[in-house]
């Protein structure tokens, strides 16, 4: 399985599963264009709010090691201003937690209601 079949297959489908793009507050797009300045860069996926990017998905083939895929979503986070940062190879989930500065495993991406209920993203509906 490659990453464009990880994407489709596993990752589209949790998302839609959960609620994300169920309506136009909270949703997602794929192969998100980051413009830089040296160059231009396309994260995986990338979860909005009402138009602001709160997340980066960073997805990779089965195998992969998640703790790299991290580091690079946080990359693209850090360009985009968004706080949840994850990794995934459509089986096994990372999420980065910036207080301990360690990636670590969850069962999958969260919920918008779980956004909500902790995170303090009612502010977006």
């Amino acid at each position: 399985m490659n990453e464009n079949q990880t994407t489709y297959d596993a990752i589209v489908q949790h998302l839609d599963e959960i609620g994300w793009n169920s309506h136009e507050i909270f949703y997602y797009k794929i192969e998100f264009k980051i413009d830089g300045v040296d160059k231009t860069r396309y994260a995986d996926m990338v979860l909005f709010a009402k138009g602001k990017a709160i997340g980066v998905i960073e997805i990779k083939k089965p195998g992969y090691d998640l703790n790299l895929a991290i580091h690079q979503a946080k990359s693209y986070a850090e360009d985009l201003d968004a706080n949840l940062i994850y990794a995934t190879d459509g089986t096994d989930y990372l999420q980065f937690n910036p207080k301990t500065n360690l990636a670590e495993k969850i069962d999958g991406i969260p919920t918008v209601r779980e956004l909500q209920e902790n995170h303090n993203f009612h502010r977006y509906e």
